[in-house]
This record gives structure tokens, sequence and C-alpha cells, in this order.
């Protein structure tokens, strides 16, 4: 007498086999996730590191120094600081070196630049 269906044994392995590729393809998804995740952090920094520098960058006149704000969760570092003072000074202009760096977390974003400045905007009338 012949019997039809599969024994216990072949729908248990069959269960193991369609187990392992649904972890596999949930491990694939959360992976992904997480690497979006971790690129919108890194956009966030970004956005930020690029809205502070043009906001120094539209400034007529720049100070130098470095300022520290904490806001939102981030650690923004401000630095500015006059470059090439021995090439430029008998120009009439200064040079700048601008540098942003923002931190969230182990997270850092930087962002460096130069400005030249008309230095007749230093002097007094």
């Amino acid at each position: 007498m012949k019997q039809r269906g599969f024994t216990l044994i072949e729908v248990l392995v069959a269960v193991a086999i369609l187990a392992m590729g649904i972890v596999a393809i949930i491990m694939l998804f959360s992976g992904g996730l997480r690497s979006v995740a971790s690129t919108e952090d890194h956009l966030d920094l970004a956005l930020v590191a690029s809205a502070e520098m043009r906001s120094l960058l539209l400034k007529e006149t720049l100070e130098e120094g470095t300022e520290v704000v904490e806001r939102q969760g981030y650690e923004l570092w401000k630095s500015i600081t006059e470059i090439e003072t021995d090439k430029t000074e008998a120009l009439p202009f200064k040079m700048f070196l601008i540098k942003v760096e923002i931190k969230k977390g182990n997270r850092v974003f930087t962002l460096k630049t130069e400005k030249v400045v008309n230095r007749s905007l230093y002097e007094s009338p």
C-alpha cells in the first residue's frame, strides 16, 4: 500500500529551511534600516554645519576666536583664524580660515573654508 504525503521529518526540514530564509531576509531589512538611520544622522549634521558656515560667510567682517554652542543634542564648534598675515599685511585684504565642526554622539562632521575680507572694513573712519 502506497501512502501519499510527506513524513514528519521532511516537513520539519522544510520548515527549518524556510525559517532560516525568513530570518536572513529580516536581517537584511534591519541592516538596511540601520544604514538609513545612520545616513539620516550624517545628513542632519551636514545640514546644520552647512547652515552655520553660510551664516559665517555672509558676515561682512570676521573676528578671530572659537565658539562652542550646544543645542538640540549637538555640540557645535566655530573657529575663525586669520591666516597668511605675513603675506597679506601690505595687501588691502585679510584672509581667514573658518572651521565649523559639529558633534553628535560619536559622529563628527567638519567643514573648512577660507574667506578674504576687505581690510578697510576693520579700520576706524
